[in-house]
């Protein structure tokens, strides 16, 4: 398995981190207004918060 740091859909350089006690997950390009839900990464296995807020996820080759 590997861990993996998604890029935003949308500006393409932008990752995803949780910046507010909500279930979002927000770019954190600061010229993106773009946000998801967890359930909305697909084809992972987990995903987890690195120490700064970002987003890793695990995918199953």
């Amino acid at each position: 398995m590997t861990w993996l740091i998604p890029h935003c859909g949308r500006c393409d350089t932008g990752r995803f981190a949780q910046r507010d006690r909500t279930a979002r997950l927000h770019c954190t390009n600061p010229h993106c207004d773009h946000w998801i839900h967890p359930r909305e990464l697909v084809d992972i296995h987990e995903w987890a918060l690195c120490d700064d807020g970002t987003v890793i996820v695990r995918i199953v080759e």
